[in-house]
């Protein structure tokens, strides 16, 4: 398949993904908005779940509803945009190894044991994308840029995706307390002071969304015109 191809395939794939990421937030709320309608009309429910002994009736979940929609639900489709738009990336280093694989030599265990060419094709291109993956979204985007030259996403959308990313990172390692480390990582979009809790709001959450979705068509669209 030719690199152009390779490159729209990724972009259907992310593009269908964070689609489908944004309907699934879409649609829970709908389906929590007919939960409470139904709960506001008098509907009874006495659930008990047999798992951790919970018994969820009416009064309870509507209690709960509020934390469900506007927190959970919102942060693990924020945590699911970002984690497509990682592997869109991942997929758009695979699709020109030429290019994209670091010049480090290879070891030589790794040539030795490897059953061919391509064996030792796929341990460059899978040592570039954990040396990426590790570093800041900037230099994720200034390595590609440095070898592809395609000019997009913009700095301002960089800084973003590290603001974002460093949201993600206070949510998954630190509860929701932001620290000095979020704040060094966010920069000027810092959003919190340390010792605050982080939030993410349903602007914030669209808003992000909308970028990656943009950042994704114009890194094809840039790549496939300039290597058809």
């Amino acid at each position: 398949m030719a690199l152009a191809d390779d490159i729209r395939t990724a972009r259907d794939r992310a593009t269908a993904e964070l689609v489908a990421a944004h309907d699934y937030h879409a649609d829970t709320i709908t389906a929590w908005n007919l939960v409470i309608a139904e709960i506001q009309a008098g509907r009874h429910l006495n659930v008990p779940n047999a798992v951790t002994g919970t018994v969820t009736t009416e009064s309870v979940l509507a209690a709960k509803i509020p934390d469900y929609r506007s927190k959970r639900l919102t942060e693990a489709t924020f945590h699911s945009f970002l984690a497509i738009f990682e592997a869109f990336l991942i997929d758009f280093v695979r699709a020109y190894p030429q290019n994209l694989a670091a010049a480090d030599p290879v070891p030589v265990d790794v040539v030795l044991e490897a059953k061919d060419k391509l064996e030792i094709t796929d341990f460059l291109i899978d040592r570039a994308i954990v040396g990426l993956l590790y570093r800041k979204p900037a230099d994720w985007f200034a390595y590609l840029e440095r070898r592809l030259k395609l000019g997009c996403p913009s700095a301002a959308e960089v800084e973003r995706i590290a603001e974002a990313k460093a949201t993600r990172d206070v949510l998954m390692h630190n509860r929701g307390v932001v620290n000095e480390v979020y704040v060094a990582k966010a920069g000027a979009l810092a959003r919190f002071t340390a010792g605050q809790f982080i939030d993410i709001p349903e602007p914030y959450h669209q808003d992000l969304w909308e970028m990656l979705l943009k950042v994704v068509a114009e890194l094809s669209d840039a790549t496939a015109a300039k290597f058809p």
